[in-house]
């Protein structure tokens, strides 16, 4: 399996980190006033990119952008909501507001999953156990292992055809091909459970499920820490208020200013939220060349 990209962000606390990723989910999902949303898919696919590399990238970036085309087109077909009638698709009147809503709501769920591929590389299985272990230490431990059993699975499987390329049965005939496939499904099965069974000892030797246990975390909570969060809190705090105060509709009719003075600091606190990672970045690497 390929490893993450190493960002200064990894050194944090997983709460911050947690907290960071889910603000700017929840950001996205927010308001669908069009430079936000546009700011909102600049940002995270940059950051995306860094974290995942281009090789990496490109397949949630196409998905992304596939997702936002299909809701812009469907969207203005099923919704006929808008004063302003652009043309007729048959019976179905096509609005301005609808066309326009669909686009940016396909843009706010493609900048979705593109901060959910930043998420899979800021958080690991780990990292949301140790959050929520005391809370609801069932239901983490079951989400971090599925999260963890997907990954690993894909990676078996490219094992287990790969041997199978090398033993040549790449060039075989259907019928082999077929009998392979079973092999090779029937093989990733037994790795899987043997896995399991494992797993479940090491979790039985290691006290699982007892009352009175012990608990060791290489996680700790610093001062930088705690400047890191009181920045985020200030800036989600601020575009939160801004967001609020400065609404843009869409129906019956488009209502809302684009450039404003509120706009533009609203924008300028967007960004910095988005982007805090990546100037953390930017700041050490000139501390250690300059």
């Amino acid at each position: 399996m390929s490893k993450p990209t190493r960002h200064i962000f990894h050194i944090y606390h997983p709460a911050v980190v947690f907290s960071y990723i889910i603000a700017a989910l929840v950001f996205a999902m927010l308001t669908f006033q069009p430079l936000y949303v546009l700011i909102t898919f600049i940002c995270g696919s940059t950051y995306a990119l860094y974290l995942n590399r281009w090789r990496q990238f490109r397949l949630t970036l196409a998905g992304a952008l596939l997702i936002w085309l299909m809701i812009a087109l469907l969207n203005p077909v099923f919704n006929q909501s808008g004063a302003t009638v652009l043309f007729y698709a048959g019976r179905r009147m096509i609005t301005r507001e609808s066309l326009l809503y669909g686009i940016m709501s396909g843009g706010a769920l493609a900048s979705v999953l593109i901060w959910f591929s930043c998420y899979r590389q800021l958080m690991n299985h780990e990292k949301f156990l140790y959050i929520f272990n005391r809370v609801f230490p069932v239901l983490a431990l079951m989400l971090s292992m599925i999260s963890r059993l997907l990954p690993v699975t894909r990676y078996k499987a490219r094992q287990i055809l790969t041997a199978q390329k090398a033993m040549g049965i790449k060039t075989a005939d259907r019928r082999q091909k077929l009998h392979s496939g079973i092999r090779a499904s029937s093989i990733l099965m037994s790795w899987t459970m043997e896995d399991s069974i494992e797993t479940a000892d090491s979790m039985r030797a290691r006290g699982y499920g007892r009352q009175r246990r012990s608990t060791y975390s290489v996680f700790s909570w610093s001062k930088h820490d705690t400047a890191a969060a009181a920045v985020l809190i200030t800036l989600a705090a601020g575009n939160l208020l801004l967001i609020i105060r400065q609404p843009f509709v869409y129906f019956p009719v488009l209502s809302g200013s684009l450039i404003s003075a509120a706009n533009l600091t609203g924008y300028t606190l967007h960004v910095l939220f988005l982007w805090y990672p990546v100037i953390l970045e930017m700041r050490e690497r000139l501390r250690w060349h300059y």
